[in-house]
């Protein structure tokens, strides 16, 4: 069954949590260069806020154009081509709040890109493992 609009926000929100949250954690501290951690730690959570905020966002538009393909779902490669722009929108977003001035590009692309294909995979392997009914529930997991 297709994702529905209220299954791919939980989805979303559900997946970008669960593996976010510890993802964003590892790199605050493991990643070499970051002092105080407790900055790091903020900063990349905001990072991860960002980009859910722009993710429901972006939810909306995808379930408009969703609308118009006759099979009203999209292939994971395409859903995979979705991040170039979301990691572009995440960006510009926190250069306008001054995020990115506390970390290299490289850095911020590093983090980002990773959390991105890590939710990513988390929907297209350990969601439907956890969860075996979770698509055809529509992507809702309560």
């Amino acid at each position: 069954m297709t994702l529905t609009l209220a299954g791919r926000l939980q989805s979303r929100l559900v997946l970008g949590l669960g593996a976010g949250l510890p993802i964003m954690l590892a790199f605050a501290l493991v990643l070499p260069g970051d002092a105080p951690r407790h900055d790091a730690s903020a900063r990349n959570a905001m990072i991860l806020a960002i980009m859910l905020a722009l993710g429901v966002g972006w939810e909306l538009v995808y379930h408009g154009l969703q609308q118009l393909r006759a099979e009203r779902d999209w292939p994971s490669g395409l859903q995979l081509l979705v991040g170039v722009p979301e990691m572009w929108m995440v960006h510009r977003a926190c250069g306008a709040l001054g995020l990115d001035s506390s970390m290299t590009t490289l850095r911020f692309a590093v983090i980002a890109t990773t959390l991105w294909l890590v939710v990513w995979m988390s929907a297209h392997s350990v969601a439907r493992i956890v969860d075996p009914m979770w698509r055809l529930r529509g992507g809702r997991f309560f």
